[in-house]
């Protein structure tokens, strides 16, 4: 799963998205690419994420949200955005084999004393709202309407 935090201000879809909370670290070279991996108990894991009655994602999500509080996110006042591809095939009968995705933007504000509970339940809730087929449906549609923007359609490919 890719997790990747970005900043946007306003989308399409009249959704505000304040501004986002972003990680200190050290830049990478342009040559250079990280990549951080973990061996975890699956069954362990599993066992986690029922406990808490979400799914893996949900709890994955929620991990990177309450390690990001724990350790950089101190006394600010924006919110921690991640955004999480969806497969729309669930959403919207295909019979396409090929990608079929859109994406959500999980953004959570968690207080002064939040705990991993309550983390948890904010993510839990920002899921369920994001993947009704409302929603989704108007995401797909703002992600499409670059197609019809003029000056998309001018502009010469690679």
């Amino acid at each position: 799963m890719i997790i990747q935090i970005t900043i946007l201000k306003k989308t399409k879809k009249n959704f505000k998205i304040p501004f986002a909370f972003r990680i200190k670290g050290t830049p990478l070279n342009t040559n250079e690419i990280s990549i951080n991996s973990i061996n975890i108990n699956l069954e362990q894991f599993k066992k986690s994420s029922k406990e808490n009655d979400v799914s893996i994602t949900i709890y994955i999500v929620s991990l990177v949200i309450y390690a990001i509080y724990k350790t950089q996110y101190k006394n600010s006042k924006k919110t921690i955005n991640i955004c999480i591809p969806i497969d729309l095939r669930n959403f919207f009968k295909s019979d396409t084999i090929s990608n079929f995705v859109s994406h959500m933007m999980i953004s959570i504000k968690p207080s002064k004393d939040s705990t991993f509970e309550d983390i948890v339940k904010l993510v839990s809730n920002d899921f369920n709202k994001k993947l009704e087929k409302d929603n989704v449906l108007a995401t797909v549609k703002s992600d499409g309407s670059a197609i019809n923007n003029l000056l998309v359609n001018i502009i010469p490919l690679p």
